[in-house]
């Protein structure tokens, strides 16, 4: 029969002190007449290499906390893990003060490792404030931030402007183009056509924001309209006007936008 290794000391009737780890090979039943009877009590609440977590230390999960230091390369100290982090291991990092460019950290001397929003989307220390609390997996190459971008706002890459903590819109109108090519050449580079409302957001702030608005011309917007095969326009010859084209012709300039 298949033996297992347990983290806690066997439980019998009489009152036994056990300092070593045992194997059994069957399930141990704590059943005792009353919940006082039906406890492991004794355990050490320390977070050593090879002490048994009591419920409490587990609740307050410190045993994976850390505050690390560092500026682009976080050093993270943690006497709990004894060897170098495997996939699933969970911690809890207090931001250390931001830098700039990507984030990588070192666990107990192993590493580094990057620190990533999601596989493929590195971490700019910019992108994060100064006490952020952080929770953190380890995936087998990276650690990935599972508690997501809470903490601000994505920057406004590029020629895109921050129209507001919403949305960034491109401040150049891109050349004319079909809907559907509108369409995906916001996507092929991880934007999106904006909406009537963010087009007007932007265009009354064209000023203020740099924006680059061409008089006496319509744009796309990602609205149907309502109606089949139509997309709403908007700005003629000004912010606040709206009308809709066929979306395959004729051609209409357009501009992309990305969420914050």
């Amino acid at each position: 029969m298949r033996t297992r290794k347990l983290l806690f000391g066997l439980c019998i009737a009489a009152p036994v002190l056990l300092h070593a780890q045992v194997q059994i090979d069957r399930p141990i039943v704590l059943d005792g007449p009353t919940p006082a009877s039906r406890q492991v009590t004794g355990l050490a609440t320390d977070t050593l290499p090879g002490s048994v977590l009591t419920a409490v230390v587990e609740q307050v999960g410190g045993y994976r906390y850390a505050e690390p230091a560092g500026a682009s390369i976080w050093q993270v100290t943690l006497p709990a893990l004894q060897t170098a982090p495997i996939p699933g291991t969970h911690l809890l990092i207090k931001s250390p003060e931001p830098t700039s460019g990507a984030v990588s950290m070192q666990v107990n001397g192993q590493g580094p490792y990057l620190l990533e929003w999601v596989p493929g989307d590195t971490v700019d220390a910019a992108e994060l404030l100064a006490g952020s609390m952080l929770s953190l997996v380890f995936d087998g190459t990276a650690f990935q931030i599972v508690n997501g971008d809470v903490h601000g706002t994505r920057n406004c890459p590029g020629n895109l402007a921050p129209v507001s903590g919403q949305f960034c819109m491109e401040r150049q109108q891109r050349a004319a183009a079909e809907f559907a090519v509108a369409v995906n050449n916001c996507a092929a580079v991880g934007r999106r056509l904006c909406t009537w409302g963010e087009f007007v957001a932007g265009c009354t702030r064209r000023t203020e924001l740099s924006l680059n608005y061409t008089s006496n011309d319509w744009e796309w917007t990602n609205n149907s309209a309502n109606e089949v095969n139509n997309v709403r326009m908007v700005k003629l010859t000004n912010c606040e006007q709206a009308g809709t084209r066929n979306m395959f012709t004729p051609a209409a300039p357009y501009r992309c936008c990305i969420s914050r």
